[in-house]
């Protein structure tokens, strides 16, 4: 029989090779809309497994609080049931916590190994969550091969949609900490939200995205550029392991698709940095 236990640590001390929704970073981003996070270490007896485990907590006015667990492998680790491990790391997260509880949110990682599986996760107490703030779906590319291997599997569509956009004199380049443009990407994502009906971020929360020295050093603003003006733009976030496009959006423009040269350009930059 297992046995839990949950060893606090600090935030900085989380391991940087988890997914970034694991990180000290990504706590420090949250805080920006009203989390806090709270770092731990689960080590499981007596196969002395241990796994970095970032909690975020919020308020519920006037008395209650709820916790969130972002994307942790937590189901890999553990050879009790899945449903019997999360009540009981539940349990534990309470008592670690020392905060009154309405609920404990789990949204496991895109990698989970038996995601078939993740639907039929029952028992008492355990709900399955009709809404997600994650994407339903998400593209996941190895690139441990390399950049070359991985580019040459990219679709006819989108080689084709790259050599046209690199004819027309579209441009990548890294955000330098140019106010006007941080301004003209920002402004055109506004425009994308309405365009294509999604919310938005603050203007104040991306820019601490790219600006607070806690954060900015694991994310990056790569733009399009045609005419001296921005037309594309994504913000990645990265660990050692993994980087993870957060926000997007681009300027239609008749036979120029910049998305697939941000995109390529994120990969290849990524290869270059996981050597």
């Amino acid at each position: 029989m297992e046995d839990f236990h949950l060893i606090p640590i600090q935030l900085d001390a989380l391991s940087q090779t988890s997914h970034p929704f694991q990180s000290a970073s990504w706590a420090y981003i949250k805080q920006k809309n009203g989390w806090k996070g709270h770092a731990f270490r689960l080590a499981i007896h007596p196969s002395e497994k241990t796994v970095d485990l970032l909690i975020l907590t919020k308020v519920l006015p006037p008395i209650f609080a709820f916790a969130y667990i972002p994307f942790a492998a937590l189901l890999d680790i553990s050879e009790t049931p899945n449903s019997k491990f999360i009540q009981q790391l539940a349990r534990k997260i309470k008592e670690e916590l020392h905060l009154p509880l309405l609920f404990l949110r789990y949204d496991f990682p895109f990698t989970f190994n038996h995601e078939q599986d993740i639907t039929h996760i029952k028992g008492r107490r355990i709900t399955e969550c009709k809404d997600s703030v994650q994407p339903e779906a998400t593209n996941i590319i190895d690139l441990t091969s390399g950049y070359e291997s991985v580019k040459h599997a990219y679709r006819q569509r989108a080689k084709r949609a790259m050599r046209r956009s690199e004819n027309d004199q579209v441009t990548i380049l890294l955000y330098d900490h140019k106010k006007v443009l941080f301004d003209q990407w920002y402004n055109m994502y506004s425009k994308t939200a309405r365009r294509d009906g999604f919310s938005t971020r603050s203007k104040e929360y991306i820019s601490a995205l790219l600006h607070d020295k806690n954060i900015s050093d694991h994310t990056e603003l790569i733009l399009a550029m045609y005419n001296k003006k921005v037309i594309g733009g994504a913000i990645t976030i990265s660990s050692d392991q993994y980087v993870v496009y957060l926000f997007g959006a681009s300027t239609r423009i008749q036979g120029i698709t910049p998305s697939y040269l941000l995109q390529d350009y994120s990969i290849q930059k990524a290869c270059l940095d996981g050597n």
